[in-house]
């Protein structure tokens, strides 16, 4: 299975194919029951981008250069996770904020405590709408990105974790998601971990 979109839109060779809307959350229309499995588990590595804070949304801060990716999972209560999967980024930087660029928005990281820059992308959609045939209410599922990094000093490679959570609203009837019922995830809600290694391949 390939795998990702890109942070914002993680390349969308991605684990869920979930495209990212342009802003977050949002409650998306209807997606048909047969493609929950393409969309959802597939998933992007990002969902959308964030504010570039007033810089060329396509083309933010200094080019680093573009990074061979290589996500090994470590965890993944949703099921079908591939345990290793090779994408390609390019990142860029702006004083002390970090740029994810893969196709779509660039995603902006923050800077935690401990140095590291972190990448956050949410997106609400309804999965199903209500069906009174089957008396099953309408199923609205979140989905929520976490990336960590650590650039090297050399900025020549990076290494860190990503985290996929998957969570149903509150009032949502999402049971034949469930894969015991023909759906797509082994449980509700769920998350999907993967440790992340990478090398420049090309400078600037």
């Amino acid at each position: 299975m390939d795998f990702p979109c890109q942070i914002g839109e993680l390349d969308r060779s991605g684990p869920a194919k979930w495209t990212a809307p342009k802003t977050f959350p949002v409650v998306r229309r209807a997606v048909r029951h047969d493609q929950v499995r393409q969309r959802i588990l597939a998933g992007c590595v990002f969902l959308a981008g964030c504010s570039s804070s007033g810089h060329d949304p396509t083309s933010p801060g200094t080019p680093l250069g573009t990074y061979e990716v290589r996500a090994k999972r470590l965890s993944d209560s949703c099921g079908e996770a591939p345990a290793v999967w090779d994408f390609t980024v390019k990142l860029s930087k702006d004083t002390a904020k970090l740029y994810w660029v893969q196709g779509g928005t660039p995603v902006e990281a923050r800077i935690s405590s401990k140095g590291s820059y972190e990448f956050v992308s949410e997106d609400t959609r309804v999965v199903r709408e209500a069906d009174k045939v089957r008396e099953l209410g309408a199923c609205i599922l979140s989905r929520a990105d976490f990336a960590s990094l650590e650039l090297a000093t050399d900025e020549k490679s990076f290494s860190g974790e990503l985290r996929y959570d998957f969570t149903p609203g509150a009032a949502a009837d999402c049971r034949d998601q469930i894969a015991e019922f023909g759906g797509a995830f082994q449980a509700l809600p769920c998350s999907q971990k993967f440790s992340l290694d990478a090398t420049r391949s090309t400078a600037k």
